[in-house]
């Protein structure tokens, strides 16, 4: 999977937080709830930093430094199109495991905001 131009060589899960407002409208017939999209999605994306599945052969560190470049990059540069995921991500907070032994293997997570796409900013395709 790729952020832009940041590859995660694994990712071991997509958690999508999907919180929608409810309105309820009084009428003479009957009481009729609405439900509105979510404006933008929450999602957090865990996964593992790994030397021999990268395609580029990486080590951890040239890694770690990539992924903690996308936090400070514009949405529109973190696109993603990965499974049901395409659109642009707002990364929010990333956490990478230093406290690992290992020296091929690092987990990370990212806290991200995600602007599916035609939804928004229809003419910028990822």
């Amino acid at each position: 999977m790729k952020i832009g131009d940041v590859e995660l060589p694994i990712v071991s899960n997509i958690d999508e937080r999907k919180e929608a407002d409810v309105d309820e409208i009084k009428s003479y017939v009957d009481s009729i709830t609405v439900k509105h999209d979510p404006k933008v999605r929450d999602l957090i994306i865990s996964g593992f930093l790994n030397k021999n599945l990268h395609s580029e052969n990486l080590d951890i560190d040239e890694q770690k430094a990539q992924l903690k470049s996308i936090r400070l990059k514009n949405k529109m540069d973190n696109t993603i199109d990965f499974k049901d995921f395409k659109g642009h991500l707002l990364i929010e907070n990333i956490n990478i495991d230093e406290n690992s032994d290992s020296r091929i293997l690092k987990n990370f997570e990212l806290e991200c905001r995600y602007f599916p796409w035609p939804k928004y900013f229809p003419s910028d395709e990822p």
